[in-house]
């Protein structure tokens, strides 16, 4: 019997989903990372990306957009700024995103502006 590991998926509107899965590849701001049944307790911060849940067999994909992967003991939590399910992507979408960084962009400085300038090029490569 494989083992499993409880994951939830919340963003601050709602929480997006929860169960239990094989494994889990996360969008971490250092790399990506994978995530398996007693995986070592470890906190992330999260770039734009997509969220892999593989349960069962079958393949579930997410858009997060920035926040944090937390695992424990009991599981992944990923806290995301914005998550959205893959089929409710499309390009209209991604691209008023992009927007929306580039105009804070122009106000930020340093290390901000450098994370922003990351997550621009992370939407881009959805594109």
């Amino acid at each position: 019997m494989v083992d499993k590991i409880n994951f939830e998926i919340v963003s601050p509107e709602k929480k997006i989903a929860s169960g239990e899965a094989d494994s889990i590849l996360v969008p971490g701001f250092e790399g990506d990372f994978t995530v398996l049944a007693k995986h070592a307790p470890c906190l992330s911060s999260l770039r734009a990306g997509i969220l892999t849940i593989f349960a069962s067999g079958t393949k579930t994909e997410y858009f997060v957009q920035s926040g944090f992967a937390e695992v424990s003991d009991q599981g992944l939590i990923i806290l995301a700024e914005k998550a959205l399910e893959k089929s409710e992507i499309n390009t209209e979408t991604i691209k008023a995103e992009i927007s929306s960084l580039e105009k804070k962009m122009e106000e930020a400085e340093g290390s901000t502006k450098d994370k922003m300038q990351k997550q621009v090029s992370d939407f881009k490569s959805l594109l």
